[in-house]
């Protein structure tokens, strides 16, 4: 068994026998740090259009990479998050939705070009430290694990004055830990090889806010 499916099943036993949800909460605390800090580093260049589509089928067309003849980029899409990577188009295929098997898949492709321009009104520029959204996710992780509370819930984080899915911001920092948002509005990145954007969410209530202003001396916030 890995060690990190050993401490998880050793969290199941914690909350188990915690006679408080402060002694509870220290455990998870403890182990989520020893998780992070011993998790092997992702290599460089982990970036994958394929990250970026549909996984689970209701939409065929989101579930491949079109081709756009036009701009002569690639696009991939969920519905939540959205990128073009010029790398990625391959002219064999322009006009095309293509799955990661190199199979077309039939229908069109839903309109995206002009949303970038849409949102960069009011738009500041952040920079994102990404071991804070690693720490997130592996704390939510476990606390899913441990609990039914969380079953079906997903970790939420705060840029500004936005919400957003943090695995889905995970992906979006294979392309840049800079990004700009304006308030209720997407975050998103451009330069001359990608752009992205991810959809801001509705939350209530946001436990972890992370992200600077470029230039702000403040360190990055992470609230439990």
């Amino acid at each position: 068994m890995k060690s990190e499916q050993k401490i998880i099943q050793a969290l199941k036993h914690a909350e188990y026998y915690s006679k408080t949800d402060d002694n509870f909460r220290l455990v998870v605390d403890l182990l989520n740090e020893f998780l992070v800090d011993n998790k092997t580093p992702q290599k460089k260049g982990s970036f994958n259009i394929y990250n970026f589509v549909e996984k689970d089928g209701l939409r065929p067309v989101l579930n491949g990479v079109y081709h756009d003849r036009e701009s002569e980029f690639a696009v991939a899409s969920d519905g939540h998050i959205l990128v073009t990577s010029k790398a990625d188009y391959n002219p064999e295929f322009a006009g095309k939705v293509v799955d990661k098997y190199g199979k077309v898949i039939e229908g069109e492709y839903p309109k995206f070009k002009g949303l970038f321009e849409s949102y960069k009104e009011d738009s500041e520029l952040y920079e994102i430290d990404t071991s804070s959204v690693k720490k997130i996710i592996a704390i939510f992780k476990t606390k899913k694990a441990c609990s039914k509370e969380y079953k079906y819930a997903t970790p939420i984080v705060a840029i500004g004055k936005n919400a957003y899915s943090a695995l889905q911001l995970q992906t979006f920092l294979t392309i840049s830990n800079k990004c700009y948002c304006a308030p209720n509005k997407p975050l998103w990145w451009q330069d001359d090889n990608f752009q992205v954007l991810l959809m801001n969410v509705y939350a209530p209530e946001i436990p972890y806010k992370i992200g600077i202003r470029s230039g702000d001396s403040r360190e990055i916030e992470v609230i439990e």
